[in-house]
C-alpha cells in the first residue's frame, strides 16, 4: 500500500508514559442559552438534516466545542454511508484548523472505525499514523479497528507493526485485541502467527476459537480447522453458527465423509439451531463428499428451498457430471421457485454443454438475455481454467471476469471475493461486469462489512452503475441483512425494470412490512412496468407475512383477470400460506381443493404447519395423511408428530 507505518512514534508509546486522555466522548460544557443541545444531533435521520444542524452550530460559534464536533463525527459514522463518512472527515479537519489543536482520541477512534467498516483500510491506517504523530496514545478501542483495516486491505507488514505497538503498550492481554490479531493474521495467511497469539491467551471466548478455525479453513489448513473445532468442544466452549459454517466448509475441502458425519452428529446432539447459511454449507459438504443420495433425501424433505441452496446443489451436480440432475433442479425452481439468477443459469448452461443439448442451451441463453444478464461463463473445470489463466502472459479484464464467473459457477464465493482483492493489488480497474459478479458473491456470503466495502469501492472508483448492477446491490444488501441500505440504493435508481421492483419488494418482505410491499407493487404499475409471475410471488409472500388477507386475495385475482398471468402452483402455495397464517384453515382447505392442479407436498406441508400453529389436530392429521399418500417415507414421522400433538391436547383437556 501507499503508506508504510513508521516505527518511531510507536517506540515512544510506552505504558509508563501513556496518559490516555480523551478516551471517551467529552462531557458537555455549560452552554449558553443560544447553544444547540447535543441531543438534537441524535435526532438526525439523514445526512442533510445533520448538515443543516451543523451549519447552525458553525453560525453560533460552537465549531470549537469538542463535544459538538465529536457528536457530529460519531453520528456521521453511525449513518454508515460513503457521503456521511466524507462529511465526518471534513468536520474533523475544520475542527483541527479552527482550534489549532489535534482531535481527541474519541474522534480518531470513530473515524478509524468508520473507514475500516467501509473497507477504506488505507485511510484508516493513515489516520492511525496521524493519531500517534499528534502525541495522542491509542487505547484498547483503537487497535481492533486498525487491525480490521489492515486485514481488509491485506496490509500485513503494517498490521505486524501495530502488533508490536500493542505489545509495547501492554494491551496484548485484552481478549478483544487478541481476537482481532488472530483474525488479522488469518486474513493475511499467517496462520502460525495467529496460532501463537491464540496459544498465549489466558482467556479465550468463542470468537477466539472461531477466528482461528476460520483462518485455518480458508487458508488450506482444513484438517487443523476440524481438529481445533473438536478441541474447542472438549474445552466446553459452545460454537456459534459462524464457527459451524467454517468447520463444515473445512470438511467439504477435506472431502472426508466420516469426519463430516462427526460434525453433523455434534449439531444434532447439541440441539444447535441450524440457520440458512449452515444448511447451504451442509449440502455443499455432502455434495463435495460424494454423498449425493443424502442430499437428495434432504432436498425431498426440505420445504423451504432458498436460492443459495438450489444453486449449491446445481453447481455440485455439474461438477460431478450429473447434468440431468442439475437441470431437474432448474425445472423445479421454475415451477415452484425460487427464481433462478445468474449463478443458476451458469450451472444450467454448463449442464446443457455436458449433455450436448443445443435446444436447452439456446433456451438458457434466451432466459439470461431476458433478465438482462449480458455475459456468462461457458462450461469448464475451475482448476484447469485457473491454470490457463495463470499461464497467460497478458491478462486483460475479460480474463479476470471469466475466472470470477467460474468461481461463481462453482459456488466458490469466498474465492471470488479474494480474486477481486488480487485484481485490486494488481492494479486492474474493474468494470460493471466485474462488480455484478462480486456483488453476487457477497450476497451469497451474507457479510455486511464486505458489502459496504464493495459499495464504497464502486463510489470511489466512479464505476457506472446501470440498472442491472444497481439491482444486484439491492439484492446484496438485502441478503446481508441491511434492508435500509438496500432501499436507499433502490430509491436512487433512475430506471427500474420488473427485476428491480421485485428485489425491492423482497426487501420489504424481509422487514415484515407487507403494506409497504403492496404500495411498491402499486407504484410499479403506475409507472407502467408490466408485472411478471415472479413479482407476484414476492408481493403475495409479503401479504402472507404481513397478515394482509384481503389485499392478497385482490392481487391473486388480478393476476389472470387484469394482467393475463396464469397463477402457477407457487402462487397457490402463497395463498395457502396466507390463509393458514391468518388462521382461516377452513378457507385454506377449500382453496386447496379448488386448485386447478394437483396440490403437492409443499402445499400440504404449509397447511400442516398452519394447523399446528393454530392447534387444529383434526386438520393437521388430514394434511399429514395427504403428505403420506405422496411421500410414503414421511408417513412414520408425520403420524408420530400428529399423535404427539393429539396426546398433548388430551392432557391439556384433562
Amino acid at each position: 500500500m501507499a503508506a508504510t507505518l513508521s516505527l518511531s512514534p510507536l517506540v515512544l508509546a510506552t505504558p509508563t508514559s501513556t496518559n490516555l486522555v480523551n478516551q471517551h466522548e467529552p462531557r458537555t460544557k455549560t452552554m449558553s442559552k443560544d447553544s444547540l443541545p447535543i441531543a438534537t444531533l441524535k435526532n438526525c435521520k439523514t445526512l442533510d438534516e445533520l448538515k443543516q444542524l451543523h451549519c447552525q452550530v458553525l453560525k453560533r460559534g460552537q465549531n470549537r466545542d469538542t463535544s459538538y464536533v465529536a457528536k457530529v463525527i460519531s453520528t456521521c459514522v453511525e449513518m454508515g454511508t460513503f457521503e456521511s463518512l466524507k462529511y465526518a472527515q471534513k468536520a474533523f479537519n475544520v475542527f483541527k484548523n479552527d482550534s489549532e489543536t489535534s482531535g481527541t482520541l474519541f474522534m480518531y477512534n470513530f473515524l478509524i472505525r468508520g473507514y475500516s467498516s467501509a473497507g477504506l483500510g488505507e485511510e484508516a491506517i493513515l489516520l492511525y499514523l496521524e493519531l500517534v504523530g499528534s502525541g495522542l496514545f491509542p487505547d484498547k478501542f483503537t487497535f481492533p479497528f486498525v487491525l480490521s483495516a489492515c486485514a481488509k486491505s491485506l496490509a500485513c507488514s503494517e498490521g505486524a507493526q501495530v502488533h508490536g505497538a500493542i505489545v509495547k503498550m501492554g494491551f496484548e492481554g485484552d481478549v478483544f485485541i487478541a481476537n482481532s490479531l488472530i483474525h488479522f493474521y488469518g486474513e493475511c495467511g499467517e496462520i502460525d502467527y495467529g496460532r501463537k497469539v491464540f496459544d498465549e491467551m489466558s482467556e479465550r471466548n468463542v470468537v477466539s476459537w472461531t477466528s482461528l478455525i476460520c483462518g485455518c479453513a480458508r487458508r488450506d489448513k482444513p484438517k487443523e480447522a476440524v481438529d481445533l473445532f473438536f478441541h474447542m468442544v472438549e474445552e466446553g466452549v459452545r460454537p456459534n453458527s459462524i464457527t459451524m459454517v467454517c468447520v463444515i466448509s473445512a470438511c467439504a475441502k477435506l472431502q472426508d465423509l466420516e469426519l463430516s458425519e462427526r460434525v453433523c452428529a455434534y449439531i444434532d446432539e447439541s440441539e444447535m439451531k441450524v440457520n440458512t447459511l449452515m444448511v447451504n454449507a451442509l449440502v455443499d459438504m455432502y455434495m463435495k463428499c460424494g454423498a449425493v443420495d443424502t442430499v437428495k433425501r434432504f432436498l425431498d424433505e426440505c420445504v423451504d428451498r432458498d436460492l443459495v441452496l438450489c444453486n449449491t446443489v446445481m453447481s455440485n451436480y455439474v461438477r460431478l457430471g450429473l447434468a440431468r440432475e442439475a437441470l431437474s433442479v432448474l425445472d423445479k425452481m421454475l415451477l415452484h421457485g425460487p427464481r433462478p439468477d445468474r449463478v443458476t443459469m451458469l450451472s444450467a448452461i454448463s449442464a446443457s454443454a455436458q449433455l450436448g443439448d443445443l435446444l436447452c442451451g439456446r433456451w438458457c441463453h434466451g432466459y439470461v438475455l431476458r433478465i438482462g444478464l449480458e455475459g456468462f461463463i461457458r462450461n469448464g473445470d475451475v482448476e484447469k481454467a485457473w491454470g490457463i489463466f495463470e499461464e497467460m502472459p497478458d491478462k486483460d479484464l475479460v480474463s479476470w471476469n471469466t475466472v470470477l464467473g467460474a468461481y461463481l459457477q462453482e459456488s466458490m464465493f469466498e474465492e471470488a471475493i479474494e480474486l477481486f482483492r488480487v485484481m485490486q493489488r494488481e492494479g486492474i480497474t474493474a468494470d460493471r461486469v466485474t462488480m455484478v459478479a462480486v456483488a453476487s458473491a457477497c450476497a451469497y456470503l451474507g457479510v455486511l462489512d464486505v458489502a459496504k466495502w464493495i459499495y464504497t469501492y464502486i463510489k470511489k472508483s466512479e464505476i457506472h452503475c446501470d440498472m442491472q448492477l444497481e439491482t444486484a446491490f439491492v439484492d446484496m444488501f438485502a441478503r446481508c441483512g441491511d434492508p435500509q441500505s438496500a432501499m436507499q440504493v433502490f430509491d436512487k435508481m433512475e430506471k427500474r425494470d420488473v427485476s428491480a421492483w421485485t428485489a425491492a419488494i423482497e426487501v420489504t418482505t424481509m422487514k415484515g412490512n407487507g403494506e409497504q410491499a403492496v404500495e411498491l407493487f402499486n407504484k410499479m404499475l403506475k409507472q407502467g412496468v408490466k408485472p411478471d409471475a415472479v413479482v407476484f410471488v414476492g408481493v403475495l409472500t409479503a401479504c402472507s407475512h404481513g397478515g394482509l388477507v384481503e389485499q392478497g386475495w385482490q392481487l391473486f385475482m388480478s393476476m389472470k383477470e387484469v394482467h393475463g398471468i396464469s397463477p402457477q402452483i407457487v402462487h397457490y402455495g402463497c395463498m395457502v400460506d396466507l390463509l393458514g397464517r391468518a388462521g382461516l384453515l377452513g378457507e385454506a382447505l377449500d382453496f386447496i381443493k379448488s386448485m386447478p392442479m394437483e396440490p403437492n407436498d409443499v402445499i400440504w406441508g404449509s397447511f400442516l404447519a398452519a394447523c399446528r400453529t393454530h392447534k387444529n389436530v383434526d386438520m393437521a392429521t388430514y394434511a399429514a395423511e395427504r403428505i403420506t399418500e405422496m411421500s410414503p417415507e414421511k408417513a412414520g414421522r408425520m403420524n408420530q408428530c400428529c399423535k404427539s400433538e393429539a396426546e398433548h391436547e388430551g392432557e391439556r383437556g384433562s
